[in-house]
């Protein structure tokens, strides 16, 4: 988790749930600075925990905002709900040795986390999707970037399935050395398309429609 607002660099991150944001900017890993965006912010950037969605920020930076490079990461929904699911399928006590979570998230994040666990498969979850309260892990991507008219307000969309170079080109635009990013938070599996039959395939469709729309992606 972590978005940024670096004035240093005239950029601004937005950080949509499970697509590699916390390898390029969570503030809380300290011991990664150097595989992150986090180790070339200025004293007065900001470098927060948790999410925002541009619209929020957007607001909170008035007329500012137009003077920032904004970007994001997008990731293939299929994928993206395999990892979310995958994430709460671990224990909240090795999760939580990893992130600083507040008392009132630990507590949603332990419900959620045993909601799921009570699913025999992958399969039985997305059957039963829109019966859990689900969180911003599960909120589609499309969501974050968009302002209260619906339309696009980041400058550059870059995709988890091209990290590297993209995040290539975001450094290029704002002037700064390539990084190579660690990958921490990184869950066991298998490719993703082996989580799903057709009924269930169709489940996340139905369900993240505009994201495989907007963005492009197919199965």
């Amino acid at each position: 988790m972590g978005w940024i607002v670096s004035r240093k660099l005239k950029f601004i991150f937005i950080h949509i749930p499970k697509t590699a944001g916390s390898s390029i900017g969570d503030p809380s890993y300290k011991k990664f600075r150097k595989g992150s965006l986090i180790q070339y912010l200025g004293a007065e950037d900001e470098a927060h925990q948790g999410h925002i969605r541009a619209r929020e920020l957007k607001e909170k930076l008035g007329e500012s905002w137009d003077e920032y490079f904004k970007f994001c990461f997008v990731r293939n929904p299929w994928d993206r709900l395999v990892s979310a699911y995958l994430f709460y399928k671990q224990s909240v006590s090795s999760v939580s040795s990893l992130i600083s979570f507040t008392q009132e998230h630990y507590k949603k994040h332990t419900v959620l986390g045993q909601q799921i666990n009570r699913c025999s498969d992958f399969r039985e979850f997305c059957r039963n999707l829109n019966t859990f309260e689900l969180d911003l892990h599960f909120e589609p991507q499309i969501n974050f970037i968009t302002d209260v008219d619906s339309s696009v307000i980041v400058d550059y969309m870059g995709r988890f399935e091209n990290l590297k170079e993209d995040l290539g080109i975001i450094c290029d635009t704002i002037k700064i050395p390539r990084i190579e990013l660690p990958h921490y938070r990184k869950t066991k599996r298998k490719d993703f398309r082996l989580y799903y039959d057709d009924e269930i395939k169709e489940i996340v469709r139905k369900n993240y429609q505009n994201d495989i729309d907007y963005f492009n992606y197919s199965f």
